[in-house]
């Protein structure tokens, strides 16, 4: 079970919900696990234990002690939950005690790998288990738990990988770094953010709170035929209403470029400050397919999705369903593959900036080995046929031409890394000369002068297939002459604009796409918007070829 977006989330009433808790790093975990789900997490911040930790009554008895006195520090009419973290060593533990059990934070401060692994070796039992107990605070309702487990065993050698800074839980300095997941083959801290969320412990107490939280939000949002109402003698408690949030517009940051630039990356760097929220686009898109169904590869299920449903679905989602459910200011959306996506969100919300991330393919290469996703063989064939695949959509081949911004990202260093999340969060806050970035990025010639643009506004000024000599002849009507070889040349190098394919037996003709049309649309308004009027200046029949942009 892996983080997926709940659409409930988007509804108008939402809960508001609060993770107490004086671990930094832990409340980044769930936040990621929030955000990826479609709901915001806010931290109540501690800056000491928020509660006592009492052990001997057991992990219920520390729950709901820990909720009862967190009630006393936060409103009892909010919704929020604590977490506890245990941890059980077969070796150490008997049949009616788990060690270091609730103590794991006392226990780790306290001992070192090598103590722990002389005294495993001595025993030849090297199992563990780590589990996650939550317990989730409503107003008027006994606290509600959760909890799950992750079995494995203790690695056979000290951990001897970097910390992870973007992910600061995936660690070396806690269990994490000592502790092998059953299936996996490294321990639970070297592992990858995308590894990591079929393993942790604590990500699957997380999952199961929002699905319980769904559930709530899907009441909140009930249409009256589905309860009663009862008139109530004197006024509502005061703050009631502070339970649940609702919409109002933001200003949207889309992240497009290929894959490995760090996109999803961008996105949850920039949800690490406050009023910011990530949507990754393949999230939305998994949504929409039918429950259980694997048997796709991502690409198969984009393209058939797309055809069914649209190629501009994941961005109506987000603004009409997504959208209306969000607080922050500004959102970022991640992984968008197609022109009509940018287009539809350019139409229908205000602020729109659109940035493409950059990085050359050797080094988006290297950081596809080290993800090292099922299916992937490690080749650098695979690996440009995957880029092949995501142009297929229509908008990474022209991307650098419809963004507003150029952000390279060739950096693999943690060091960089670092370097990325500033700039990250400057770009998202528009920030002017951010290193590395261009803004207001001008395409290299007028739209007079572009191939790519004159073929396809040919086609479009014909409203039927052409050959290539045909749209020579419309060229030269219009005063932008393209020889039929040129024609060619353009055309067949962007496939997904125009299709070749052959008319009543014989000649070859280029048929307009969708994607085409939105190209056309979406480069005219960017002319437009820098002064270009060449197009307009070279039109012979003094007709205005330029469009308003609408689809």
């Amino acid at each position: 079970m892996r983080p997926r977006i709940r659409l409930v989330f988007s509804s108008e009433n939402r809960p508001r919900v609060h993770f107490h808790t004086s671990n930094h790093h832990k409340f980044l975990q769930a936040r990621s696990v929030f955000d990826m789900c479609g709901l915001h997490l806010t931290h109540f911040r501690s800056f000491k234990d928020p509660y006592d930790e009492v052990y001997e009554g057991g992990r219920s008895a520390l729950l709901h002690e820990a909720v009862s006195q967190v009630k006393h520090v936060i409103s009892p009419r909010s919704i929020f939950f604590v977490e506890d973290t245990s941890i059980r060593i077969s070796a150490l533990s008997g049949t009616d005690e788990e060690v270091p059990g609730l103590r794991a934070k006392e226990w780790f401060a306290s001992t070192n790998f090598d103590s722990l692994d002389a005294e495993l070796k001595r025993t030849d039992d090297r199992q563990a288990s780590v589990r996650s107990d939550i317990a989730l605070h409503l107003p008027g309702v006994h606290p509600v738990l959760f909890s799950s487990e992750t079995s494995g065993t203790v690695s056979e050698g000290p951990p001897e990988f970097p910390a992870n800074s973007s992910h600061p839980w995936l660690t070396p300095h806690t269990f994490n770094g000592w502790f092998v997941p059953h299936g996996a083959g490294c321990p639970l801290g070297a592992m990858s953010f995308e590894e990591s969320l079929e393993y942790d412990f604590r990500v699957k107490a997380l999952l199961m709170l929002l699905d319980r939280l769904a559930e709530y939000t899907a009441v909140l949002n009930l249409s009256p035929p589905a309860y009663d109402r009862f008139k109530r003698v004197g006024r509502e408690p005061d703050g009631q209403r502070d339970l649940f949030q609702t919409w109002k517009e933001q200003s949207i940051v889309a992240v497009i470029g290929p894959t490995c630039a760090g996109k999803t990356e961008f996105g949850r760097q920039a949800s690490t400050t406050d009023n910011i929220r990530h949507i990754e686009a393949s999230s939305v898109l998994r949504d929409l397919s039918s429950p259980g169904d694997t048997s796709k590869d991502s690409f198969e299920l984009a393209k058939d999705l797309l055809a069914e449903l649209g190629p501009d679905v994941v961005t109506r989602r987000i603004v009409e369903q997504v959208l209306p459910g969000s607080r922050e200011d500004t959102v970022v959306i991640t992984g968008l593959r197609t022109i009509e996506e940018i287009a539809y969100l350019r139409r229908r919300v205000n602020a729109v900036r659109v940035i493409f991330l950059r990085a050359d393919r050797r080094t988006r290469y290297q950081r596809q080995i080290q993800r090292a996703r099922p299916g992937f063989t490690g080749t650098i064939e695979e690996f440009r046929e995957r880029d092949k695949q995501q142009e297929y959509f229509g908008l990474l081949s022209v991307g650098k031409d419809l963004a507003d911004e150029v952000m390279e990202n060739d950096g693999t260093s943690d060091d960089t890394l670092e370097n990325f999340r500033e700039r990250t969060i400057a770009v998202v806050q528009g920030i002017d000369n951010v290193p590395g970035t261009v803004k207001d990025v001008h395409p290299r010639y007028k739209l007079s002068k572009e191939r790519l643009y004159r073929c396809l506004a040919a086609l479009r000024g014909a409203g039927s297939p052409l050959t290539a000599g045909e749209i020579e002849v419309a060229t030269r009507r219009k005063g932008w002459v393209i020889e039929q070889r040129n024609v060619n040349q353009a055309l067949r190098k962007y496939p997904e604009f125009a299709q070749r394919k052959t008319w009543e037996g014989a000649n070859y003709r280029y048929q307009l796409t969708s994607a085409g049309v939105a190209y056309l649309s979406q480069r005219e308004q960017m002319a437009a918007r820098m002064g270009d009027r060449s197009v307009l200046e070279m039109d012979e029949g003094g007709e205005e070829t330029m469009r308003d942009g609408g689809d």
